[in-house]
């Protein structure tokens, strides 16, 4: 199940990354960072930016999983855990900032 969902929000990201270029037309391109967080997971990155109709749009995928950050970790020792996973988590966020009519 872990794997399908992770996919299921990169496919998601890429449909909608797809549909905003699609709308944008032209020239307008999507810079895409792949990372990889070194306690456990990866995400995807994706901004466009001065497009024709979007000033900035970013469309986000993050899969995290590993242990908590030894702040967090505290707390699970205060209730007498030896370890504190972190539940593994996935999101997707698309965020559109709309050109401004007098900037036109």
């Amino acid at each position: 199940m872990r794997d399908r969902m992770a996919t299921f929000v990169k496919v998601a990201q890429a449909n909608i990354v797809k549909g905003i270029t699609e709308v944008e037309g032209g020239d307008a391109k999507f810079r895409c960072d792949h990372w990889q967080r070194e306690q456990g997971g990866e995400g995807i990155t994706c901004v466009l930016q001065d497009g024709k109709v979007f000033e900035k749009a970013a469309v986000n995928v993050s899969i995290v999983h590993g242990e908590l950050p030894p702040g967090m970790r505290a707390i699970g020792l205060r209730l007498n855990m030896r370890r504190l996973p972190l539940t593994p988590d996935r999101g997707l966020s698309a965020r559109r900032r709309p050109q401004r009519r007098s900037a036109r």
